[in-house]
């Protein structure tokens, strides 16, 4: 292990005063230069809510980055993970039935902005990965592309490796063999 370096967080403590009821913060995703984080919360009067929240300015600075509670009656966030930027974070969402009508439900795959807090979903509503599937959303070191793995049959033993490109939204199947698989890195 010679040449590596190990990086220490030191003194980062997030607040959440402005979020009084925030509970059960979890499952922290940091950049790549260990400045931002996020992690996701459930609202203590919404319990069936899931939203992410950013972090940075040593955890001084906390914005709330998504509020599924105006337009779902539940949503349970699978997974997610922050580019290496900082700028991006891309999640998958259970997403329950929608107050509106026009909004996407079930399973979707969900690209949010740390900078405008803009939400676009991909509109992957085919994705599937059981709960006792684990789930990889693997960044680019250029923060372009996002690598992950789901079943397009509904079958759990035939994954498939996908790649999606932020800029253009476009998500581009890789592997055609139907193996189980995941993603752990980019090369």
């Amino acid at each position: 292990m010679r040449d590596t370096t190990l990086k220490s967080i030191v003194d980062y403590t997030i607040s959440v005063a402005h979020f009084p009821d925030v509970v059960f913060p979890c499952c922290f995703s940091w950049s790549r230069d260990g400045t931002k984080v996020v992690f996701q919360a459930r609202d203590n009067l919404q319990r069936n809510i899931s939203d992410l929240y950013f972090a940075s300015n040593k955890g001084q600075s906390v914005t709330r980055l998504t509020d599924f509670g105006k337009n779902y009656k539940y949503v349970t966030i699978k997974s997610h993970a922050i580019s290496p930027d900082g700028q991006w974070v891309v999640l998958v969402a259970q997403l329950g039935l929608p107050n509106l009508r026009d909004e996407p439900y079930r399973r979707d795959l969900v690209l949010v902005s740390t900078v405008s807090g803009a939400i676009e979903f991909l509109g992957k509503q085919d994705f599937y990965c059981p709960a006792d599937c684990p789930l990889s959303l693997v960044w680019s070191p250029d923060s372009r592309f996002v690598a992950t793995t789901w079943a397009p049959t509904g079958i759990i033993t035939e994954q498939e490796v996908f790649a999606i490109d932020i800029q253009t939204k476009e998500i581009k199947q890789l592997t055609f063999d139907g193996g189980f698989k995941q993603v752990f890195d980019w090369r």
